[in-house]
């Protein structure tokens, strides 16, 4: 199993998705996003990428995950795939797409 390199995970997005101000969420909101852990992290995630609080079945399931890096990474992952979540860049839609298949592999 590969360890996970945050440096070049960020690098990876930098190159597919660019990073142009014009889109909904920028690279440096989500990776401030994946620098908070815990309820803050669900809290703020949630909140920028829906725009609201999460439910009470969301926090319980998301909020163990949420102290681990990848766990991060899967959650915004399902936010931003979301059905609720209509603003993406279909460029980064991909990459998200191509990142969870990679750590699915890694399960």
């Amino acid at each position: 199993m590969e360890t996970f390199n945050a440096r070049l995970f960020m690098a990876a997005v930098r190159r597919e998705a660019g990073e142009q101000q014009k889109d909904p969420v920028t690279l440096q909101e989500l990776w401030a996003l994946l620098r908070l852990k815990g309820r803050p992290f669900l809290e703020a995630s949630y909140q920028r990428l829906l725009q609201r609080l999460p439910d009470p079945t969301g926090l319980a399931g998301y909020e163990t995950s949420s102290n681990h890096f990848l766990g991060r990474i899967r959650i915004l992952l399902a936010l931003l795939l979301s059905p609720e979540q209509s603003a993406i860049p279909p460029r980064l839609a991909r990459f998200l797409m191509r990142l969870r298949n990679i750590s699915k592999r890694q399960r």
